[in-house]
């Protein structure tokens, strides 16, 4: 009697897993992926995140169905798993609706969703005059792996007539239009992140041929969020800093950071595209990106002979106004040729944390990594 009826989740959760996936990855970082789905406002809250955290929930719940031992049981049994299968079509549409593919048909419903309103959402239903169209009972008899019902109905001069499904019916039917449907908005996925797989490997293949303020426009085009999210490496700061490559190898380091980070950062976006799509293709998607000046070279550092970590000081060092912070470092180091001067320079520019900031700190993390203390 306990016997599990419920749809079969896996095949179900690894299609919302890759669209989940493609959301995380993909439309929710880059604007090019954007342009071509819905992503207004709304879309900006990530509201589909946690409605595609939600389809899975309720994945759960529909493979566990279980046939009920008693009439009690299966009416509380009845009732969840009907509105999680409503549910679970209202949360498909909007998918739809994001990948711009139109909602599903009222004929592509209307098996679950007549059942649904028959039996939970108006068991009495009356037309707009008043007349009772309706009246549905669930039976007492409702046992084992069927679901039975009374109906009364205008149409049948509202003669009583047992309606019968099978569990099994009802579940099949349900898994095979979110196959459908899930498989419809994979397509779409597939289709944008192939042609964007093909932007980004435009940018890797030229990355090394262009000048680096070009590069700089192109990333910020095509891989925004690596420049948008760091301000280290926001466009302004690295043309700033690559202007300035020769007064300070401050500023070298920074731009090697940009383009060594670049390429661990495309091979990844790559690789989680062809995961998505499901593409065998044979590429190498470990990318490698050779620039004619290469950046982020040996700078000599000053060794200093130190048995000490400072990791937590050197946490608060980007904190406003902290007991570790500037004054602290200034006191600690005070003779220090190489530390102070990005003190300073961070020091001058703390209140509005210009690219100065950012670069000098992350030249002082160099630092004490390079002399063991990070």
């Amino acid at each position: 009697m306990n016997e599990n009826i419920g749809i079969d989740k896996k095949i179900v959760l690894k299609k919302s897993k890759r669209i989940r996936d493609a959301w995380n990855d993909c439309f929710w970082e880059f604007r090019v992926c954007q342009r071509h789905i819905r992503f207004t406002a709304e879309e900006r809250s990530n509201y589909i995140g946690d409605l595609l955290n939600y389809f899975d929930d309720t994945l759960h719940h529909l493979e566990k169905f279980r046939i009920q031992p008693n009439y009690l049981s299966t009416m509380y049994e009845t009732t969840a798993v009907l509105q999680m299968m409503f549910v679970q079509q209202d949360m498909v549409d909007e998918m739809l609706g994001v990948f711009k593919l139109g909602k599903s048909s009222s004929n592509e419903k209307k098996f679950i969703r007549n059942l649904r309103n028959e039996l939970i959402g108006h068991p009495i239903s009356r037309g707009e005059g008043g007349e009772l169209i309706s009246s549905i009972f669930i039976t007492g008899q409702t046992e084992g792996s069927c679901l039975s019902y009374i109906r009364y109905h205008k149409s049948n001069n509202y003669k009583h007539e047992l309606i019968t499904h099978n569990w099994k019916d009802i579940f099949k039917k349900h898994e095979t239009y979110l196959i459908h449907f899930l498989d419809k908005i994979l397509d779409q996925i597939k289709e944008i992140l192939t042609r964007y797989s093909q932007t980004v490997l435009f940018l890797k293949d030229g990355a090394g041929q262009v000048s680096f303020e070009k590069l700089v426009r192109w990333v910020s085009l095509i891989f925004d969020v690596y420049t948008a999210n760091f301000p280290l490496f926001y466009p302004k700061n690295l043309i700033d800093f690559y202007n300035k490559k020769d007064t300070h190898p401050r500023y070298r380091y920074a731009i090697g950071l940009f383009q060594d980070g670049l390429g661990d950062r495309i091979g990844e976006v790559l690789r989680n595209i062809r995961h998505i799509t499901l593409d065998s293709t044979n590429f190498n998607y470990d990318t490698v990106i050779k620039f004619d000046i290469i950046y982020l070279q040996e700078f000599e550092i000053n060794e200093v002979a130190v048995n000490r970590k400072i990791n937590y000081e050197f946490s608060k060092l980007f904190e406003h106004d902290h007991i570790f912070g500037i004054d602290y470092f200034m006191q600690e180091f005070n003779n220090d040729s190489e530390i102070i001067p990005e003190l300073e320079n961070m020091a001058v520019s703390k209140g509005d944390r210009t690219g100065e900031f950012y670069c000098s700190y992350e030249y002082l993390r160099h630092i004490f990594t390079i002399r063991g203390m990070l």
